[in-house]
């Protein structure tokens, strides 16, 4: 079934490909778990930089420089041209909003949504798996959450 909120959706679910195994079901929640942590890194949903109106992403080398209508983004997504990836994405990220211009995600964040957002849905981890990733790991205890909340008080 093709089903989901679009902006999280992975790129089989969005072409509505049939699964291999019911690993492959479950690991595309997996992509959009990336999605939601690159939310929350960059504070703004990674394909809102996007959305900015409308030129058709096609026609330029770098999608990132690209402003495009939902439907172009739903293509993009579909044909999995990597558009979750932070050399793109911070470049926009940091001209459209200045405040975020010292944005520096770690590399253990970095391969924690390099590996979820992965466009073959058999490259992704399950989930047991990434509860071991040095991301995952890195940020478990509470004194992290709470040092990270120190540094953001307005949230």
């Amino acid at each position: 079934p093709n089903t989901g909120t679009v902006g999280f959706k992975s790129p089989e679910v969005t072409r509505g490909d049939r699964y291999a195994s019911m690993d492959d079901v479950f690991k595309t929640d997996i992509w959009s778990v990336g999605l939601t942590v690159v939310q929350c890194a960059l504070g703004v949903h990674p394909f809102s930089i996007l959305l900015k109106s409308g030129t058709n992403p096609t026609s330029v080398a770098n999608p990132f420089t690209a402003k495009m209508n939902p439907f172009d983004l739903i293509a993009l997504v579909a044909e999995g041209n990597g558009v979750v990836d932070f050399d793109l994405l911070l470049p926009k990220i940091r001209s459209l909003y200045p405040d975020r211009r010292d944005l520096n995600p770690s590399p253990e964040l970095r391969d924690f949504v390099r590996w979820t957002t992965s466009q073959l849905v058999s490259d992704r981890p399950t989930a047991a798996e990434l509860l071991n990733h040095k991301f995952v790991q890195r940020t478990g205890t509470k004194a992290a959450v709470k040092a990270w909340l120190d540094l953001h008080p307005d949230l």
